[in-house]
Order: structure tokens, then C-alpha cells, then sequence
């Protein structure tokens, strides 16, 4: 059976049979301290970027970037290579629901 799981090493939900795990990298920002990092497993540096602020606003539960502010993120190889610097911003995305008035 081909099961549609999430993966317990990149947390990427797929197709137990094909998945393949995206590179890691290291990620980090004024939230981590001098030799500390955040593993984020994506494509490019870009959408690595992308994933770590997610990650950070996610678990301080505050939405700054969400809110028009911008966060300064480093991007590398998690087995070296070349340090990237992005800034990262956000937007909110209007939803509307409508709900029939009896």
C-alpha cells in the first residue's frame, strides 16, 4: 500500500514509496544566538528562507512579518557551502466566507 505519511526526518507530507527528502540547510536570524541554527529542509535558499520565517513566527506565536514588518535571515548548506542574506517579508491573504442569513 502506498501511504500518504508524513516524513519523520523533514516533516514534508508525501507518498511513503517515493519521498525524498529536500536538502537541509542551516538557517538563522537575530532570533538564534551566535553558534546556533535552525534546520530547514527545502529546494533552494529561497524557499528556505521562506520556511524558516514561517517556523520562527509560528513558534513565538507572533505574526510580525505577517503584520508588514521584514526579518534579516542567513541561508546555508547544511554541510557548507556558500551563506546567502535575505529579507523576508509577508502577506496576509483576505479570506471571505459567507454564511447564508435565515
Amino acid at each position: 500500500m502506498n501511504d500518504f505519511v508524513k516524513c519523520v526526518v523533514c516533516g514534508e507530507y508525501d507518498f511513503k514509496i517515493s519521498h525524498k527528502c529536500a536538502p537541509c540547510w542551516k538557517a538563522t536570524s537575530k532570533y538564534n544566538s551566535e553558534n546556533e541554527y535552525n534546520k530547514i529542509f527545502s529546494s533552494d535558499y529561497k524557499e528556505a528562507a521562506e520556511k524558516y520565517v514561517a517556523f520562527i513566527e509560528q513558534l513565538k506565536a507572533e505574526f510580525s512579518v505577517l503584520d508588514g514588518d521584514s526579518l534579516e535571515v542567513q541561508i546555508e548548506p547544511l554541510n557548507g557551502g556558500e551563506k546567502k542574506t535575505f529579507i523576508v517579508t509577508g502577506e496576509l491573504v483576505p479570506n471571505y466566507t459567507a454564511k447564508e442569513k435565515k
